[in-house]
């Protein structure tokens, strides 16, 4: 009977990460055009969830938003030359200290561009808005993000996308 169960508990801990493997596989992966659909209503709901938390006047609104865009565009940019200098260097098997290097330095300089932006919108922000409409900008931040990730690791508990 001991022998019967070590048996089968060494079997299922072999077959463990076939069974996990499997069940990533059956995820749908989504098509570009799905993915751009998903970030267009993420987006949608991101500027419902602002608007709402910093109760904008159509004065402020008029201002903000604009603002808010070409901040938001900026720094897409930015991210998305970031990750596909990450992937063209994870796809090399290995790199030279040289390469090394630039690669620390790329994201040494990519996190200062980063600062440097947000500084910029910072500044750009606190003379569109109240102060206190920019803590609340802030706040809103990261409260949606809070929200989206709480959402995505519900999903990813299920099963689902």
């Amino acid at each position: 009977m001991k022998t019967t169960v070590k048996t089968l508990f060494v079997a299922l801990l072999f077959m463990a990460p076939l069974l996990i493997s499997a069940q990533d596989s059956t995820r749908k992966k989504l098509t570009p055009m799905e993915k751009e659909a998903k970030r267009k209503e993420l987006k949608a709901l991101k500027v419902k969830f602002i608007t709402e938390k910093l109760s904008l006047t159509s004065t402020e609104s008029a201002a903000f938003w604009p603002m808010y865009n070409k901040y938001d565009e900026k720094k897409t940019a930015f991210r998305k030359r970031q990750h596909e200098f990450k992937k063209a260097n994870r796809a090399k098997k290995a790199l030279t200290d040289a390469e090394i290097e630039k690669v620390v330095d790329a994201q040494i300089l990519h996190k200062e561009n980063m600062v440097r932006l947000d500084r910029e919108f910072h500044n750009e922000l606190k003379k569109t808005l109240p102060i206190k409409k920019v803590l609340a900008y802030y706040k809103a931040e990261k409260l949606f993000k809070k929200e989206v990730m709480n959402k995505m690791r519900k999903r990813k508990r299920k099963g689902t996308k």
